[in-house]
């Protein structure tokens, strides 16, 4: 919140940062509502947000990665946070995600509005979920990729999703992370912390249902055991 008045004391005439802070205090009115039992409290004007307005909003109010992640160890060295992580929007508000795939490429629909990144889409060339990785992609020589016209070389370092070289804490992922408990403002839970999430590329995360919290102050440690399944291909030929 204290961002939004900076923003207003700049320019109080801003209908962006206007309606942000309209729609932070019927957020937080409606928390009130909520926990005094009073579904008919006072509620502002419809704001007739768009799905991408609101989008903006949750991106601006939200802690950004690069505030949120102190330092990032994967594969035996130090990472820069903000090259392995992506900021998603989720139903928990902004999140910092390690391996998801772009919403554009995820969902394929006309209909979803997104911000194309042409840079990401091609660093996803060389990967699906069925078949994995499509080819074997050196540490150091590039590897020509190709998706929807656009041509790029990839090595280990820019191809997604990441693969650690070896299993282990060492060659797996750590990061330090800042709670920023001072920047609170009208938190939707009555605790302070983080929420983690271990889930697939191609799914977005679920934060509220499956999300498990961490204390701050802690140290987590987190371990994933793959499932193989296989199906044979005359599965395709089911019918829906």
């Amino acid at each position: 919140m204290d961002h939004i008045a900076e923003e207003l004391a700049r320019d109080p005439h801003s209908k962006f940062y206007q309606d942000e802070r309209l729609l932070v205090e019927e957020i937080c009115a409606s928390h009130e509502r909520f926990a005094y039992a009073d579904p008919d409290g006072e509620v502002h004007a419809d704001l007739n947000l768009t799905g991408r307005a609101l989008h903006d909003f949750l991106s601006d109010v939200g802690q950004s990665c690069s505030e949120m992640m102190l330092r990032c160890h994967f594969e035996g060295r130090d990472r820069d946070c903000g090259q392995i992580f992506d900021e998603v929007i989720t139903d928990e508000g902004q999140c910092c995600s390690f391996n998801i795939m772009p919403e554009e490429l995820m969902f394929r629909n006309e209909v979803v509005m997104v911000d194309r990144d042409l840079a990401a889409e091609d660093r996803w060339a060389g990967w699906d979920p069925q078949d994995g990785y499509l080819d074997t992609v050196s540490s150091s020589s590039p590897s020509s990729s190709h998706l929807g016209g656009h041509n790029a070389s990839i090595t280990r370092e820019t191809e997604r999703p990441l693969r650690a070289i070896a299993p282990g804490l060492h060659m797996g992922l750590s990061v330090i992370m800042d709670v920023k408990e001072e920047e609170y403002y009208c938190s939707g839970t009555e605790s302070v912390g983080f929420k983690v999430l271990l889930h697939t590329p191609v799914t977005l995360p679920e934060m509220v249902e499956y999300g498990f919290a961490v204390q701050p102050g802690t140290e987590a440690f987190l371990s994933v055991t793959p499932a193989y399944i296989v199906a044979d291909k005359s599965i395709h030929g089911m019918s829906k």
